[in-house]
């Protein structure tokens, strides 16, 4: 039966913070980098967040396109290619002062599709900070892997435009909730949150 992987940095029931977050973010690029450099996976594969040769780059002048978080979704990777590369996602994030726990989650699917409940829950947990969007809620039903593809492109269209608009005052994506940076105007973030609904239909 096909399955899809999910991974959480952080094992255990605490509340995020922006540098637990900023480092996972760049834990999970660095892992993703190293799945497409040296592993037969392309990026249909990476369902969420979404990732394509820009965001991965991490290139100066591309820092609004890198924006990951404490959890990923994989289709059909080989679990020796993840543990690989998970080494060095977590060696990125202890040069960020974190040495996370990883949590492994398999999602069954059923005539080629994931329960949406499940992947929302999955991606559900606390921080600590202001966060809108929410990935989850815009899934519904029994979902292909390409429909969570598609919905991720969408959520990382968002999570671009919100850097943009507050000139960098995003950590990354604590789940399927994007953290931003404490201390942003009020109207900032109520802009973000028109932003937000009208990209993604998610008012949270």
């Amino acid at each position: 039966m096909e399955r899809l992987l999910g991974l959480r940095f952080g094992g255990g029931d605490f509340a995020y913070d922006g540098a637990h977050i900023a480092a996972c973010s760049l834990a999970s690029r660095v892992m993703l980098r190293h799945l497409m450099d040296n592993c037969p996976v392309t990026f249909s594969q990476l369902l969420y967040p979404y990732a394509d040769a820009l965001s991965l780059s991490g290139k100066n002048g591309t820092e609004s396109t890198q924006i990951f978080g404490t959890h990923l979704i994989l289709r059909g990777v080989e679990e020796v290619s993840v543990a690989a590369a998970l080494a060095d996602g977590l060696a990125a994030a202890a040069e960020r002062g974190w040495e996370p726990d990883v949590i492994v989650h398999h999602f069954y699917m059923a005539d080629s599709c994931a329960a949406a409940a499940e992947i929302a829950a999955f991606l559900a947990c606390r921080c600590e900070g202001e966060t809108v969007g929410d990935f989850g809620g815009m899934l519904g039903g029994f979902v292909p892997h390409w429909r969570i593809r598609e919905a991720a492109k969408v959520f990382a269209s968002f999570s671009e435009m919100t850097y943009r608009l507050t000139k960098g005052g995003v950590y990354g994506l604590a789940g399927g909730k994007l953290l931003l940076h404490d201390g942003l105007p009020t109207a900032c973030i109520e802009k973000v949150r028109t932003v937000c609904f009208q990209k993604t239909a998610s008012e949270t």
